[in-house]
């Protein structure tokens, strides 16, 4: 549930504050941020019919997407493995979408997402090729 990721984000980030040499629990704060935020905007999935880009799912990635990238940064920044990479890519998608397109395309946010996404295609066994369907999602 949305509460129960939540607590899970608060607990692992304090869990990293406590032990910031430790950089699984800021992965593991942002992938709960991460999970309450696809649970309440429809996975910030491409939609065929319509769109997430509304101003109700801003909202929500507005509230939690820069402290899920912030996070999961300090732990990529620690521990450059592929899992926090994935971690990171995901927490930085929410980050911009908040922004909106346009104010994404003028800022070069597109430029960083296509490179994350090149550095998950490096294993392409992780998460069934996710690097490449990431790439797809940006040029759908």
């Amino acid at each position: 549930t949305v509460s129960t990721c939540a607590d899970a984000a608060e607990k692992f980030k304090r869990a990293y504050e406590l032990d910031p040499s430790e950089p699984k629990h800021a992965n593991l704060a942002a992938e709960a941020l991460n999970a309450l935020m696809r649970m309440q905007t429809n996975a910030n999935a491409i939609c065929f019919d319509g769109s997430n880009d509304t101003p109700g799912h801003r909202k929500i990635w507005k509230a939690y997407g820069p402290e899920s990238e912030r996070l999961a940064h300090l732990a990529y920044s620690k521990k450059p493995s592929m899992e926090f990479l994935a971690t990171y890519t995901d927490s930085y998608i929410f980050s911009c979408s908040y922004k909106g397109l346009v104010s994404q395309a003028l800022t070069g946010a597109g430029s960083k997402y296509q490179s994350l996404a090149k550095k998950l295609q490096a294993k392409p066994s992780l998460d069934s090729g996710v690097g490449y369907a990431l790439l797809g999602c940006f040029y759908q």
